[in-house]
């Protein structure tokens, strides 16, 4: 299978992997705001991504009231370009670590980076289904299957970054070590 975004110059896939770094960082700054309104509200992001049941959706937007539901609108909102900048992220670094790997005879290393460069992308279309349940209970919908559509999409993101993200730093890690000139790391 052929990773997503191969094709990029290592050049351009460098610049790109900044680029989207600082977007991911600039994205989660801006939302802090809301965030912390949530917060305030009684709940915060993560307990609303796993409440999973319609009492506890009820119980959220009641804790909310109008303040809380309109700061957690708008940090679903900012979260669409934020989920873009993480999983395209996610998808070069892993696909710049399956490279590498290739080139050093690491092949398992290299099979593995692209799935999980892959399971970037995914993670991203998890999050977006998450979002868009979520805006749904916000709206006064918090009966089935809402929240648990919220709940197994935001459970299927998290397992999806972490994979990809352990992946991309223990690679960056291990490969640079192996490949480093005047080092003998073992493949």
């Amino acid at each position: 299978m052929k990773p997503p975004l191969a094709d990029l110059i290592p050049a351009h896939r460098k610049r790109a992997l900044w680029l989207l770094a600082a977007a991911w960082l600039i994205l989660g700054l801006a939302a802090l705001p809301s965030l912390n309104t949530m917060s305030d509200h009684g709940t915060g992001v993560i307990e609303l991504e796993l409440m999973r049941t319609t009492g506890k959706a009820q119980e959220v937007l009641s804790d909310y009231g109008a303040d809380g539901r309109s700061a957690a609108r708008t940090s679903l909102w900012l979260d669409y370009p934020y989920l873009v900048s993480y999983a395209l992220f996610l998808a070069l670094a892993c696909v710049g670590i399956s490279q590498r790997a290739h080139r050093l005879g690491r092949h398992r290393w290299a099979a593995v980076g692209v799935a999980l460069a892959w399971a970037g992308l995914l993670a991203g279309v998890f999050d977006a289904g998450e979002n868009a349940a979520l805006l749904r209970v916000l709206a006064g919908h918090p009966e089935q299957p809402y929240p648990a559509v919220a709940y197994f999409c935001a459970l299927a993101k998290f397992a999806l970054v972490a994979a990809a993200l352990l992946y991309a730093v223990a690679g960056l890690l291990a490969l640079r070590r192996s490949g480093a000139p005047g080092t003998s790391g073992s493949s």
